[in-house]
């Protein structure tokens, strides 16, 4: 053997251990990026194709009381560009949109994340993107789900609208959860109830292809069976909102509002024993699907520009209730016991002199001596111009505040106003003239003018009091929140229903003996109820004989009419108020639309007999 042959054998056995060692070194590194790290270079390499997107939640449904729908939710399609993108397949991006006749502007294009394009596709542009994806291999659509109101405008007031949310909510840390693809409630119930109707959004975790295109995950496009399960378990379902069940009645609620649609008016109708609220409308309405989209410029200058004020919940708003403050009068009265000796009041002649003032009645003949009862039915302000002279402004507020009517009812929907009956030192906080309160003043408080200012809600409220002969009920609209049933307290005032009884026959004889509500008459039900006109300027003899409607005097100069009722007169089951605004008198359309809604819910089985 040479030596050659020895420093050979010699090196072999020197790097031979050396060289099994590093194969084993690298055999064992094979092995573990092969079996044991497989999952996780896996992962890494395909992170890139791993998107993970926002599942909506649905938002909660609205039903009336007897389970229609009132409000749903329908898909709409969204249409984005894809992310990732270089400066030549964004040129593509252009010219595939050009073929549906959209517009984009490339230059806010970002690569790191989807990009809107249009948002509320057409149905006909969705299916047509869809079944032609090799046309446009860079555009994605996408769900999304937009709110239904059904029936447009008749509840447009109590239920509100969602639309998108605005830069302004995204700021507030409040709604930090939320995102620029969400909608919002703005209005109404929609927005009282925001929490509830949202829901809980979930996470969808997709797979992108080679165009970046985002698919649902299989076995297949993820290929490995770990990773598939690992993936899988990462998404979470959305939550649904919870589903609101209204008081309102949907047949009640459509038929009034037909009736009132052409009118500035607002009428309520409320169960007088629980405080459920089965009609509240207010007229006009406006479409609340309008604003999902966004309306247009012009759609939005007719609604502001209506003199009707369709935007505006006349149901919460402030009104001088007129004449039907006159049994909150008659009540103070009666409580204090000054009806006892109503027979020293004077003579209702037309006019009488107080305070060196000539305070006048709205019957230029006057009506004689009248007794409480006859006063509320004949609405006669000079006996009430004596009855509150006796009681003074300071026992008027008095018994506002034990009734709650310088408070809100707090029903459910937002912007309802409070109520005003002042005391002495109302002028004085308010900052009004000097302050000082004049004893005329409350001449004019008595019939519900001067400072007196009421919600029609408010005046619901204590025509239902009356009524109910002391029980003063909350007034609501949510009956249910998914399965759950919420109560509503009822606080009794008044137990010697003594104090009712000449209240309730005044307004029984309104409407049955020939007084200021005798047009809402009717041989179906008997009618307990109260006329109220709030004059908004002087009117002329003249323009007075040509309609009782008033129809040849500016729209803005016409008297606004109100009627507060309960019915049945014997057992009354519901309150209801009318307010009809610049179209004349409340014993003309409120008494005639009163006794429109009563004689549909008889014929409808509304009451117990």
């Amino acid at each position: 053997m040479n030596s050659n042959s020895k420093d050979f054998k010699q090196l072999a056995k020197i790097f031979l251990p050396i060289l099994l060692l590093l194969f084993l070194f690298l055999l064992i590194n094979l092995i573990k990026l092969q079996v044991v790290d497989k999952e996780k270079y896996y992962r890494l390499s395909t992170k890139n194709m791993i998107y993970r997107t926002k599942l909506k939640a649905k938002r909660g449904l609205i039903i009336d009381r007897n389970g229609k729908l009132i409000v749903g939710n329908r898909i709409g399609y969204n249409l984005y560009v894809i992310d990732g993108l270089n400066s030549d397949k964004i040129n593509e991006v252009k010219n595939e949109l050009k073929k549906i006749n959209i517009t984009w502007n490339e230059k806010k294009y970002k690569r790191n994340q989807e990009n809107l394009v249009k948002r509320y596709l057409s149905y006909k542009d969705y299916l047509y993107i869809s079944a032609n994806e090799t046309k446009f291999r860079y555009l994605d659509t996408k769900e999304v789900l937009l709110r239904d109101y059904y029936y447009r405008e008749t509840f447009f007031h109590p239920v509100g609208y969602a639309s998108l949310i605005t830069p302004k909510y995204l700021r507030n840390k409040e709604y930090e959860q939320y995102d620029e693809n969400d909608y919002i409630g703005k209005k109404g119930l929609e927005k009282r109830y925001e929490k509830e109707l949202k829901g809980n959004d979930g996470i969808n975790v997709l797979i992108k292809d080679t165009y970046g295109h985002k698919m649902e995950l299989t076995l297949n496009n993820v290929g490995n069976p770990s990773l598939y399960k690992k993936l899988k378990s990462n998404k979470i379902e959305p939550k649904s909102g919870k589903n609101l069940q209204l008081t309102l009645d949907k047949e009640l609620q459509t038929f009034i509002y037909d009736l009132l649609k052409d009118y500035s008016a607002t009428s309520i109708v409320m169960n007088i024993k629980t405080g459920e609220v089965l009609a509240f409308v207010s007229t006009p309405g406006t479409d609340p699907n309008l604003f999902l989209k966004g309306i247009s410029s012009e759609i939005w200058s007719n609604i502001v520009s209506d003199e009707r004020h369709s935007l505006l919940n006349k149901g919460l708003e402030l009104f001088s209730p007129a004449s039907t403050f006159k049994p909150f009068t008659a009540y103070c009265g009666i409580k204090e016991g000054l009806i006892k000796n109503d027979s020293k009041f004077k003579p209702c002649r037309g006019v009488i002199k107080m305070y060196g003032i000539k305070k006048h009645c709205w019957k230029k003949g006057g009506h004689g001596r009248e007794d409480i009862s006859g006063a509320i039915r004949d609405s006669c302000n000079i006996y009430f111009f004596q009855l509150g002279d006796k009681l003074g402004i300071n026992t008027f507020h008095k018994y506002a505040e034990l009734l709650a009517l310088n408070k809100k009812t707090g029903i459910e929907i937002y912007n309802e106003k409070q109520s005003v009956i002042p005391d002495k030192n109302y002028k004085f906080a308010n900052r009004i003239a000097d302050g000082r309160w004049y004893p005329p003043e409350t001449l004019d408080v008595s019939i519900g003018q001067g400072f007196v200012q009421m919600t029609p809600i408010k005046l619901l409220q204590f025509y239902s009091f009356i009524g109910s002969k002391g029980k003063l009920v909350q007034p609501y609209i949510i009956k249910k929140i998914d399965d759950k049933e919420l109560i509503y307290p009822v606080k009794i005032i008044e137990h010697d229903t003594s104090v009712f009884a000449p209240i309730i026959k005044g307004l029984h004889d309104v409407v049955d003996w020939g007084g200021t509500g005798w047009r809402a008459n009717s041989k179906l039900i008997k009618i307990c109820g109260k006329t109220g006109t709030m004059q908004v300027k002087k009117i002329t003899k003249y323009f007075k004989k040509l309609s009782p409607e008033q129809d040849e005097i500016p729209y803005k100069e016409r008297d606004t009419g109100l009627f507060a009722s309960f019915a049945p007169y014997k057992s009354p089951e519901y309150a209801a108020v009318v307010v009809i605004e610049h179209h004349g008198s409340g014993g003309y359309l409120p008494a005639m639309i009163t006794k429109k809604i009563y004689e549909f819910m008889k014929k409808g089985n509304y009451f117990e007999k």
